[in-house]
């Protein structure tokens, strides 16, 4: 829309806010959500940065949220939980599933790779990634594809993981990478 701004933190829908400014918020999670997952998963120093900061978050989301003109989201389940959360009619709230590029990320040989495998990156001990669920389906997915591979990276599993791996006889399949740069 014309003259519409598009702020797609919490921060900036707060700046666009205070400054007069009609945007759209982009929220791929409400800060309750992201936070509490931090505190009870995250290192010592992070989880009461983490638990010091979530006011003053909250605060600022519901400015944020309050004020946009319009909200776009990534899911159903986001848009659920921030209607719910801030009370707002989900009409006003628009799910954008991000979208993916296939002729820009599309996988390429390299030798010593063993294809076909599926990537995973991001942070998998989230329980809102469902990171369990991405395993029972590589576990289907192997009945069709027996030499199928998951490969993932992001932080050390945890214990839980492993377990649940191990638990689904998927252990020599999956391939816990940690952290790439």
């Amino acid at each position: 829309q014309e003259g519409m701004r598009l702020g797609a933190t919490i921060g900036t829908g707060k700046i666009l806010s205070s400054l007069g400014k009609d945007y759209l918020l982009w929220v791929a999670t409400t800060a309750w959500e992201d936070r509490v997952v931090r505190i009870f998963h995250g290192n010592f120093f992070r989880q009461c940065r983490d638990l010091i900061s979530l006011p003053l978050l909250l605060l600022l989301e519901w400015i944020a949220i309050k004020r946009a003109k319009k909200i776009l989201t990534i899911s159903e389940y986001t848009k659920t939980k921030i209607a719910g959360r801030f009370k707002i009619n989900g009409n006003e709230i628009e799910v954008v599933p991000v979208p993916v590029d296939t002729k820009t990320l599309t996988p390429i040989s390299r030798e010593g790779e063993n294809f076909p495998y599926l990537f995973f990156s991001g942070r998998f001990n989230d329980p809102r990634k469902n990171f369990k669920l991405l395993l029972r389906s590589f576990v289907l997915a192997r009945r069709e594809f027996p030499n199928l591979k998951l490969k993932i990276s992001g932080q050390k599993p945890d214990e839980h993981i492993v377990k649940f791996t191990n638990k689904l006889a998927a252990e020599k399949s999956v391939d816990f990478l940690g952290e790439l740069s």
